[in-house]
């Protein structure tokens, strides 16, 4: 099908659930919007704008550079960066080639980052110089060797890093590589997971593909309309589904460093955007800026992003939301192992509230008992979801075999997610497992943080859990068993801002002198801590006059 596919290549895909294919892989993508309309405008980020065929050329700068460098089909390369045309491009870049992108949240800290690196063993990894004091610790601990910074940092000469003027070539490479299957990895995008460790989850380079066909189901799409993705670029939704729906149909991608809600309202005028994503934790702060004329801006804009399901506090917000703003929203339900739009609300179909709208028809999902057999209609289970269509979900955990196997057991994702179904087919997320949870849109494993808090002088155990958010998310608590008298909660938070991401440190620390654990298995109890009445625990956002917590008053 690609001009530049070998003869030897097995026969494209032309056609897939009634969709034609311009493209069967992310890169083959970018170049089909490339050749299709090199003139357009096909990207900005915040002022600035570039052409289709300008930032084809800055891709293949950066393919050039990498290939020079001994880069290869399959290499892995990360990127410690906030979003920039130059992330972009390096996506872009390994996404021609068959290399494998691997971009890491600019939230991380110290102890996290240096995880994930080791987990990654990347050929090389990209870094912003603003980052480096984060960065260069994290690396040194895992023995990291190859870098390129982006920026200035003084005294980095000669240690295996790069600058990127240096680095990058005024050479190129023309067009998509050969060989690229639809079923080569093209990317590794680490997620909370359901249990343990943050993992690796190894996208196909048809997932998103598949996940721009999927996205044009929601509403009646123009042509050539603008999109503001708001999301970074190491989350799946905005590389993964955002970003191939924009090459797909012509749209074109618009994005920016960071979030904003005082810049929001004002961005969306700027680019003239029609369609844009934010979670349910963004709408909870841009709720909270002060209503302005500029506000209206908003009404022409579908604004489409997972929105908290049958949480009561996000159905208020999204209320809320739509009622100042004028937005149309569209809920959905998806994961990263999914690469997302699993099922959602579109267009023609008639809406209920708290509901993710019907699931489409790339997936077979059911809502299942403790052994996989689905439930009764109405009845709560763990969702459990299998594609119709290959390559177009992830290839499984990177490093991680037996997480692998067990997720995908029976043939099915296992999600760790609650839901049910109603007679209509209608999808009602309730909730999470109590083993996991979601903070401003981020999605956080408890063992992580578990495993870093058992790091600190005098924590003996320790269960974290979720408490509720006024963000229609989740907040962390974590509920320790401490062997000093005097154990202080804002001596751990202190510690915790250091070495993991600001959306992991909890918001609450809850001494007890046992936690509770189950009679036969002796596990944990978290249904019960999460029961427990919050006044009970130190607030690290109340000023300490305010706090009812009394650390001398620890309960079991």
């Amino acid at each position: 099908m690609n001009s530049s596919s070998p003869a030897t290549a097995t026969r494209a895909i032309t056609e897939v659930m009634g969709h034609r294919l311009p493209a069967e892989t992310m890169g083959g993508l970018f170049w089909h919007r490339v050749q299709a309309a090199p003139d357009a405008v096909g990207f900005r980020f915040e002022t600035e704008q570039f052409t289709n065929a300008e930032f084809a050329t800055l891709v293949n700068r950066i393919r050039a550079s990498l290939h020079r460098d001994g880069a290869h089909r399959g290499s892995r390369i990360a990127a410690f960066m906030y979003n920039s045309p130059l992330l972009l491009a390096l996506f872009m870049a390994c996404a021609s080639d068959g290399m494998v992108f691997c971009p890491m949240n600019v939230a991380l800290r110290r102890s996290d980052l240096a995880y994930t690196l080791g987990d990654v063993e990347p050929a090389v990894v990209f870094f912003d110089a603003e980052l480096a004091e984060i960065y260069l610790p994290a690396a040194g601990e895992v023995g990291i060797g190859r870098a390129v910074v982006a920026g200035d940092v003084k005294g980095l000469a000669g240690a295996g890093i790069t600058r990127l003027d240096d680095w990058l070539t005024n050479a190129d490479r023309t067009g998509l590589a050969p060989g690229i299957s639809p079923s080569d990895p093209l990317c590794i995008i680490y997620s909370g997971g359901t249990t343990g460790l943050p993992k690796g989850i190894v996208m196909p380079q048809f997932g998103p593909v598949a996940a721009a066909l999927r996205f044009s189901l929601l509403a009646d799409f123009s042509e050539h309309e603008t999109y503001f993705s708001v999301l970074q670029i190491s989350h799946s939704f905005t590389p993964l589904i955002a970003l191939p729906f924009c090459l797909m149909y012509g749209h074109t991608f618009c994005f920016w460093k960071w979030w904003s809600a005082s810049r929001y309202v004002d961005m969306v005028a700027q680019l003239n955007a029609t369609i844009s994503d934010a979670f349910i934790g963004m709408i909870a702060t841009l709720l909270r800026t002060p209503p302005r004329p500029q506000d209206a801006v908003l009404q022409k804009v579908r604004v489409i992003a997972g929105l908290g399901g049958l949480d009561a506090v996000a159905m208020k917000l999204r209320e809320d939301f739509q009622e100042r703003f004028g937005s149309t929203t569209y809920d959905l339900y998806g994961f990263t192992e999914s690469n997302g739009l699993v099922a959602f609300e579109r267009d023609g179909d008639p809406r209920k509230a708290g509901s993710c709208g019907k699931v489409c028809d790339w997936f077979d999902v059911i809502v299942a008992d403790k052994n996989d057999f689905p439930v009764p209609t109405g009845e709560t289970g763990e969702v459990l979801v299998r594609p119709r269509v290959p390559y177009t979900v992830g290839l499984g955990y990177h490093n991680k075999p037996a997480n692998t196997a067990h997720t995908w057991r029976n043939l099915w994702i296992h999600t760790g997610d609650l839901a049910y179904f109603d007679k209509d087919g209608y999808l009602f997320y309730v909730g999470r497992r109590n083993h996991f949870l979601r903070r401003r849109g981020e999605l956080i494993s408890a063992a992580e943080i578990e495993r870093v808090v058992m790091n600190f002088p005098g924590v003996v155990e320790v269960a974290v859990v979720a408490a509720p958010s006024e963000f229609g998310e989740d907040e962390v608590r974590a509920c320790i068993v401490s062997n000093k008298t005097d154990f202080e909660p804002r001596q751990l938070i202190e510690y915790l801002r250091e070495q993991v991401a600001p959306f992991k440190v909890p918001r609450y620390i809850d001494l007890l002198d046992t936690l509770p654990r189950s009679g036969a298995k002796r596990e944990i109890e978290k249904f019960k801590l999460q029961a427990r009445d919050l006044a009970l625990a130190w607030d690290s956002a109340k000023d300490s006059a305010n706090a009812t917590y009394n650390k001398a008053g620890r309960t079991s």
